[in-house]
């Protein structure tokens, strides 16, 4: 009978006498350790080598010997009760080995402990642990009083609150002989390293004839990660090709010329590629799922108008998500300018009287409705359309995964535009969109050239606020961005507000506001509409900027504390100035001293304006999950490869499974189609 590695942990524990589930196979329950295959997945820390002569161990190294009891010393630890509060001791037992004093250390042992080293004083004892070299002593905390004949210990990490050895022994009761039998998603012909052999090799199970490079056992491991989601990405785009349509939105050669023209400037030849790429899109009977990516102010939402025109015209209604009401109300703002008064447009925010929204969902449900703008309340259960044909989602990286779902269900055709000023990098846009049609959109309009950024520090300053002065007598205008504290909103309330008193000293006669996301929905769109129509020159703000707002006479933006940011946020601000004929200027403003690697950060800011390389760089710096945020990167898929440090893996992976795709289509489609998967599908 094969070993069944889908079995629950608690499986292991069978032969034992135990009935009832150990507290410690509930709490790797609780960290996703679920199965006796996510055991696998728990690579350990490091493996030590063990060394049976003293003269040659270093600290950290295990030494194995026998040596006779000498003596042996206890004190409680007052301070200190174990289970059921037994008393716990500090005891030291002196060992005489290879004609040395060594001393055996134990903190806060249990008396059983103390007790068999007293049965065993003055006779030999066998123990292995850790060296610890002090002055002329060589000690070994908490060793183990057995022999050990291992080549080497591998020591495995702290998984909530489950310590490293309690995971070693329940490895150690999986029978060897299954060891030679883990999954793998992949049939690979001519594999080098076999997936059992890479586990067997990182866990310290068998020693092969033909030594194995723990790195290659690794880097298998990992590929396996990269498999199993290219594979996952690989179903969706199956899955949603089964999802045919009746509903084919043909556009003649004039009909696109007339959409180029139909703004009151000239679209870049980016934007009139990209939306060629979502006007074939329409005349297939498939859905479409296309992420245009492209910087703040690089024209996506144009696009995305022009792309409405076709399927409103063809009796459908669009439905466009943002992520916070200020920028619903610009895009719908945005839209009313675009369409005239030729269709009707209307917004739907959370903040609306209940009698208001009533009105909206029922005129949706009716098709008096062409286009509605709108934040989450789009998503909830009473909104209903009578012909839902395309779902914008704006800003998507503020969205999560299942939000961008529930919007879809309601479309008749499953068409999905989705656009995002957060670049994405390549490595993530294999992975997390890998099933999505990316569009890029890389040219500014009107030729605008990058925003001159600077990190202001001490030495700076007078001349930054100098500077600062004279563009506002200009009558231009300034956002200034309080520091970001994730821990408390409060203090960063808090920091604004002393941001606001500051300039209100140092400019008198600077009309000067402040709004944060703990205001009313009122008070904000009313600040907002001040700060357009130039009745405030300077506004502090929260973070809460970073998305939608787009004022052509704000020119300098201000950043304080800018290393508390991650560089996409920074470049995210940046792009809110500059938008209109004026140039625009982004400061960072460092108070406080800030480590090299922070300020190296932020001349990656000041050095570059190219948004994937930004990207790639936080990337590297923070994370996928950072990146996105998350909700965006949702339950984390992957348990060891990571996209900053296994790009090449993850490139090498791709290109294994597209050889197996175009060498054995059956094969590969069989795979697609099976359910023996044991990873969640993630959806996007």
């Amino acid at each position: 009978m094969s070993f069944n590695w889908q079995a629950p942990l608690f499986d292991l524990l069978r032969k034992t006498k135990s009935k009832k589930e150990p507290a410690y196979i509930k709490k790797l329950t609780e960290a996703g350790i679920r199965t006796i295959e996510d055991l696998l997945w728990i690579i350990p820390l490091k493996s030590r080598s063990i060394v049976d002569e003293i003269q040659h161990c270093n600290d950290g190294d295990i030494y194995t010997s026998s040596g006779i009891i000498k003596s042996i010393r206890s004190f409680r630890n007052f301070r200190a009760k174990g289970r059921n509060r037994v008393p716990l001791s500090n005891v030291t037992a002196i060992v005489e080995s290879e004609s040395k004093l060594i001393e055996l250390k134990w903190f806060n042992a249990y008396p059983s402990i103390e007790k068999s080293l007293r049965s065993k004083e003055r006779t030999l004892i066998n123990f292995y642990g850790p060296i610890k070299r002090t002055n002329d002593r060589v000690q070994i905390i908490n060793p183990k009083l057995e022999l050990n004949n291992s080549d080497s210990i591998i020591q495995y990490p702290t998984v909530n609150s489950v310590p490293g050895n309690r995971i070693n022994e329940l490895l150690n009761k999986i029978p060897r002989d299954s060891w030679h039998n883990i999954y793998s998603v992949l049939n690979i012909p001519d594999e080098p390293i076999s997936l059992s052999k890479a586990f067997q090799k990182v866990h310290g199970i068998e020693k092969d004839p033909e030594p194995l490079n723990e790195e290659d056992a690794l880097n298998r491991i990992i590929k396996e990660e990269f498999y199993t989601e290219q594979i996952m990405i690989e179903r969706r785009k199956f899955k949603r090709e089964q999802n045919r349509h009746n509903f084919k939105f043909e556009t003649t050669r004039d009909k696109k010329n007339e959409l180029h023209t139909s703004f009151n400037f000239s679209l870049t030849n980016d934007q009139k590629k990209v939306l060629d790429e979502i006007l074939d899109d329409f005349n297939s009977p498939y859905s479409m799922t296309r992420l245009i990516q492209g910087d703040v102010g690089c024209g996506k939402t144009a696009v995305a108008l022009a792309a409405s025109r076709i399927i409103i015209h063809n009796h459908f209604q669009v439905a466009m998500m943002a992520p916070t009401e200020s920028l619903a109300i610009q895009l719908f703002n945005n839209a009313k300018n675009y369409f005239k008064d030729n269709l009707k447009v209307e917004v739907l925010l959370g903040s609306f009287k209940k009698s208001d929204k009533n009105n909206i969902t029922q005129r949706l449900e009716t098709g008096d409705i062409d286009l509605i703008v709108g934040t989450h309340s789009l998503i909830q259960e009473g909104v209903h359309f009578k012909r839902l044909g395309l779902s914008i989602i704006d800003e998507q990286h503020k969205f999560g995964v299942n939000q961008r779902i529930a919007l879809n269900k309601k479309s008749i055709t499953g068409h999905t535009l989705i656009m995002s000023a957060t670049p994405i990098p390549r490595s993530l846009s294999l992975t997390k969109f890998g099933d999505l049609e990316i569009s890029i959109i890389s040219e500014k309009p009107n030729g605008k050239s990058s925003i001159p950024s600077r990190i202001i520090t001490k030495n700076t300053k007078d001349k930054f606020l100098s500077f600062l002065l004279t563009r506002l007598e200009m009558g231009e205008q300034a956002y200034v961005v309080a520091p970001a504290i994730e821990e408390s909103e409060s203090i960063e309330i808090e920091n604004l507000e002393n941001i606001y008193l500051k300039f209100k000293a140092l400019f008198p006669n600077v009309k000067t506001s402040y709004i944060h996301g703990k205001l009313k929905s009122e008070e904000k769109q009313s600040i907002f509409k001040d700060f357009k129509n130039k009745k405030i020159d300077l506004l502090v703000s929260t973070s809460l900027i970073e998305v939608g707002i787009d004022v052509e006479n704000a020119t300098t933006m201000i950043v304080y504390g800018p290393e508390r940011f991650g560089l996409s946020s920074l470049h995210q601000l940046r792009g809110r100035v500059g938008r209109g004929s004026k140039p625009g200027f982004f400061f960072m403003v460092i108070e406080k001293e800030i480590s090299n690697e922070s300020m190296e950060r932020l001349r990656v800011i000041e050095e570059h304006s190219d948004g994937f390389k930004i990207a790639e760089q936080d990337l590297l710096q923070r994370g996928e999950g950072d990146l996105l945020g998350t909700s965006q990167s949702g339950e984390k898929h992957r348990k060891i490869a990571d996209l900053a440090k296994h790009q090449e893996l993850l490139e090498e992976s791709i290109s294994t499974i597209e050889l197996i795709k175009k060498d054995n289509p059956q094969y590969f489609q069989s795979i697609i189609c099976s359910k023996d998967l044991t990873v969640e599908e993630f959806t996007v």
